[in-house]
């Protein structure tokens, strides 16, 4: 997650809440149906251009710190608390709620990402905290729900300089006594957070194996688990003088299906990012599409919002004429100059980033270009050649992985690379592509 180091700090003093971390990403249970939206206003022009509703999130403002060029600043905006009744079927653990800016960056976006939901209306329970393999994984246990939804209860972890990961995710029962999952870099974890009146916890290895008990401290309970892990693998926990068994939970297969939003087969459902009202509306570039496509209705998805310094206002996102298939579109309000409404070929399925290159910045020498990455990429990076090193691109932690790259009028054979997981470029994740092609959306594109 972007803020991860910062969280492993608090960690490593003792800290057992994930606090000031970032904005428009947030934690929340998975709530298929409850995502808000805020439909944009249909443009005078064109009444008939009839753009998707979709959640609107602004993030606090990005961290001090010096200046980065112009065209890197991202907007800022006030969080605005969220207060919301519990879910009827949350834990009642007797935990604070935190909501909005107080809930830790990577964990609400990875979490509203994963279940289609709009981030900034994530509320959420820590129920537990700590750090595993000597310190270089930071793993958190949650109850998360989003205002009018069900209550779930989350395990993630994280790296440094590594996204948020579901561990599990899984709706929440009142009666539930614990919450556990297995955490991985190195070696395996469990990762255990206990209702209250728990006085014991034993864990074994297998049918054939004997309890172990574990202890437990302040910051957490998580330990090692057996290196050879076998059938009957089980928590004994004691609660108010009553044991009871369960077996570990070791991956996302109890998790609940978030449902796909409706539109063509090759729409990105993925949460939109930066503010929406940095860049021009949703209304605006649905009504020039229309007046492109030649078409009475059109309908636009955003995907990202911003703007420069200089007053360059762009949105990028997909436009699709109902009954086909969407393509990646980018709307430029430029000063001086006219809108530019910039068109790529449809966009492929299961594409993993979306490239803009924004051209004519007033008063810089290079063109932007603007990367947005699937959600839970770990980093954007980016070469000036086949024979050149790789560099990070520019990114803000509250742009939610959002990078940008100043790119030569001139560029050679540049390509992009995007690292997931514990961002190792040898993984089989990896992805490197041309520039040239994530601009066209295709191989063997100019």
């Amino acid at each position: 997650m972007k803020s991860t180091r910062l969280i492993l700090i608090g960690a490593l003093a003792g800290t057992v809440l994930l606090t000031g971390c970032g904005q428009e990403a947030a934690l929340r249970p998975a709530a298929s149906d409850a995502a808000g939206s805020s439909p944009s206003a249909a443009p005078s022009s064109a009444p008939s251009a009839v753009p998707t509703s979709e959640p609107t999130s602004e993030p606090a403002a990005p961290p001090t710190g010096p200046s980065p060029a112009a065209h890197r600043h991202p907007p800022t905006a006030a969080g605005t608390k969220q207060t919301a009744s519990r879910p009827t079927n949350a834990l009642d653990w007797d935990k604070p709620a935190i909501v909005d800016e107080d809930l830790d960056h990577g964990v609400r976006f990875a979490w509203a990402a994963a279940h289609k939901v709009d981030p900034s209306r994530v509320v959420g329970e820590q129920l537990q905290l700590g750090l595993a393999d000597g310190g270089e994984l930071l793993v958190g246990v949650y109850q998360l729900w989003v205002p009018g939804g069900q209550a779930h209860v989350v395990v993630v972890q994280s790296e440094p300089r590594g996204e948020a990961v579901l561990v599990r995710d899984t709706v929440a029962r009142p009666e539930l006594g614990h919450v556990d999952g297995v955490v991985s870099r190195r070696a395996a974890f469990v990762v255990v957070a206990t209702a209250p009146g728990t006085s014991r916890v034993e864990y074994r290895a297998g049918e054939a194996a004997g309890w172990k008990v574990i202890d437990q401290d302040s910051s957490g309970l998580i330990f090692a688990r057996s290196a050879t892990p076998a059938a009957g693998e089980a928590l004994r926990l004691t609660r108010n003088g009553r044991a009871t068994v369960s077996p570990v939970s070791k991956s996302l297969r109890d998790r609940t299906p978030a449902p796909r939003a409706a539109g063509p087969s090759n729409l990105l459902d993925w949460p939109a990012r930066g503010i929406e009202s940095t860049g021009p509306s949703v209304s605006t570039v649905a009504a020039a599409y229309a007046a492109a496509a030649k078409a009475p209705e059109v309908k636009v998805r955003r995907l990202f919002s911003g703007n420069t310094d200089a007053g360059l206002r762009y949105l990028i996102g997909q436009a699709w004429v109902p009954g086909k298939s969407a393509v990646t579109v980018a709307y430029v309000e430029n000063p001086g100059r006219e809108p530019e409404l910039k068109i790529q070929p449809a966009t492929p399925e299961g594409v993993r980033l979306v490239a803009v290159l924004l051209t004519d910045q007033p008063g810089n020498t290079t063109d932007l270009l603007v990367v947005v990455p699937e959600p839970r990429t770990t980093q954007v990076s980016y070469r000036t050649s086949r024979t050149a090193p790789w560099k990070p691109a520019f990114t803000y932690s509250t742009l939610d992985g959002v990078a940008f790259v100043d790119r030569a009028k001139d560029p050679g054979e540049d390509a992009l690379r995007l690292l997931t997981g514990n961002g190792d470029p040898a993984a089989g994740s990896t992805l490197v592509l041309p520039v040239s092609q994530a601009l066209c959306n295709g191989a063997g594109c100019p």
